[in-house]
């Protein structure tokens, strides 16, 4: 993990899904790639975490900034097993709209009607805690 902590990008992300969410719970998970994007984003431009953006190069997407970094970003979190995608029936059309746009196919956005669910393992969460810190 010494290299990871490196990356502002990665402790970025780290830090947005250990951080309280709308029900106020450390580690609350972040339903959809596309409202990832959409965290990090606002996080970069609005957050107080410009210095980070180096990491990240985002360009205007159909349903909003895009930055394949997430991606890259979220999958190297997941090897670490700092980060788990679980997979839920999605809420409406819009989940499946925002995976598709977000991962560029349809095929890459996994079983139509599901949609990822991003959350920090038990590991993650320790690291999360720090890098919140």
């Amino acid at each position: 993990m010494r290299e990871m902590a490196k990356n502002l990008g990665l402790d970025l992300l780290v830090g947005l899904l250990y951080a309280k969410g709308s029900t106020h719970r450390v580690g609350e998970p972040v339903k959809g790639i596309t409202r990832l994007e959409k965290l990090v984003f606002l996080a970069l431009e609005e957050g107080g975490f410009k210095k980070a953006k180096v990491d990240y190069s985002y360009k205007p997407y159909e349903l909003g900034p895009y930055s394949k970094e997430v991606i890259d970003y979220l999958e190297a979190l997941k090897q670490a097993k700092l980060v788990k995608a679980d997979v839920e029936e999605f809420d409406s059309h819009r989940d499946v709209l925002d995976a598709v746009a977000a991962l560029g196919s349809v095929e890459a956005a996994g079983e139509p009607g599901k949609v990822e669910v991003y959350s920090l393992t038990e590991r993650g969460l320790q690291v999360g805690e720090r890098v919140f810190r």
